[in-house]
């Protein structure tokens, strides 16, 4: 049976920025953010046989609804109700029925609608 963590501990946990993991056309990425925007880094080699650069792909998603990534390029990103989307020039990684949220920085991404 699983241990018993109280809500409060979890709470905590969000509030200091505990990383988050979004998962995009089989590849797992771990979310961090700033004030500049989210960045999404992949965590599995999947990134790899796509050809997006291995377990070292990183996608910055830009409070102005801009993307970058080393290995993409640069393109654009949205939300809405279904989730969140980055695409690039031949690449797109729709996040379905997944949320970006930034504790510290809430209003992150707000005009950043599809």
């Amino acid at each position: 049976m699983g241990k018993f963590v109280p809500i409060a501990a979890l709470m905590v946990c969000a509030q200091a920025g505990m990383s988050q993991t979004y998962s995009a056309n089989g590849v797992n990425f771990v979310m961090d953010c700033n004030a500049s925007g989210f960045v999404l880094t992949a965590d599995n080699a999947v990134a790899q046989s796509q050809g997006t650069g291995g377990t070292n792909t990183t996608i910055y998603l830009g409070k102005s609804c801009d993307t970058y990534g080393e290995t993409l390029g640069t393109g654009r990103w949205c939300w809405g109700n279904g989730g969140f989307v980055a695409s690039f020039e031949g690449t797109r990684f729709g996040f379905a029925r997944q949320e970006l949220y930034c504790p510290a920085h809430a209003d992150l991404g707000n005009n950043c609608q599809c």
